[in-house]
């Protein structure tokens, strides 16, 4: 009666092992969809802010150019007026560019993540005064353009938040790749983890988590030294 009991005890926690395993993959799947779909509405915005946007800009500026070109020599100062414009026009156009490809980096490829994390750190260097640092050490290849592109998301997300809340004096985004182990990494100089006020109650955080987990990447937020925060995702690598 006791080997019974016992055996149908074990037959129980196998059952609810196995049940808990199939709720945790359930939960990583709807995961990963969530995550792509985000990226596929993300895509689509993008392209329509490149190909819509910003080609009716371009057709402005033309205009703008033609209108400069039948202005007469008495009309110099509407001739003036209209360069100011097509200035201001032709700055819309570069900030734009730069959202999209922010929103649709299409240029990911199997070596293009440095490039496409050092074009990130400019534009925001660009957008306000905080400087932004990036390096890269080693060659960094990556061949699947899904984890490219989560990494280009995480560290977008957090350059984001270090701008937006660190209230430091400088910003670091670095990406190695050493011994089999990819590390890309975002620090600051301002407040600390244990008052960074993140956003959406979390959400950004939740997300670069989620991504990192679907890359079976090791992620931690934790305190810089001497003071900050880091942001690091490790993956290996072949």
């Amino acid at each position: 009666m006791f080997a019974a009991v016992a055996a149908s005890a074990v037959r129980e926690l196998r059952r609810e092992q196995s049940a808990r395993h199939e709720v945790m993959a359930k939960i990583r799947s709807l995961e990963s969809n969530s995550i792509a779909a985000a990226e596929r509405a993300q895509n689509r915005i993008g392209r329509e802010l490149h190909d819509g946007v910003c080609q009716s800009l371009a057709a402005i500026d033309c205009a703008l150019a033609c209108l400069r070109r039948d202005l007469s020599p008495d009309q110099s100062r509407q001739a003036d007026t209209a360069l100011a414009i097509q200035e201001l026009l032709k700055a819309a156009i570069v900030e734009t560019r730069g959202i999209a490809r922010g929103i649709c980096p299409i240029h990911i490829g199997r070596d293009g993540l440095p490039d496409a994390l050092a074009a990130l750190a400019s534009g925001y260097s660009r957008l306000q005064p905080l400087p932004i640092h990036f390096r890269c050490g080693g060659r960094v290849e990556i061949w699947d353009p899904t984890v490219a592109l989560h990494l280009y998301r995480i560290a977008q997300e957090a350059l984001s938040n270090a701008v937006r809340h660190s209230q430091g004096a400088s910003v670091s985004l670095e990406i190695a790749h050493e011994a089999g182990i990819l590390t890309m990494a975002v620090r600051h100089d301002g407040i600390g983890v244990n008052s960074y006020n993140l956003p959406d109650n979390g959400l950004g955080l939740a997300t670069m988590r989620d991504r990192a987990l679907s890359m079976n990447a090791r992620f931690e937020i934790r305190r810089n030294r001497p003071r900050g925060t880091l942001i690091r995702c490790s993956l290996p690598m072949p």
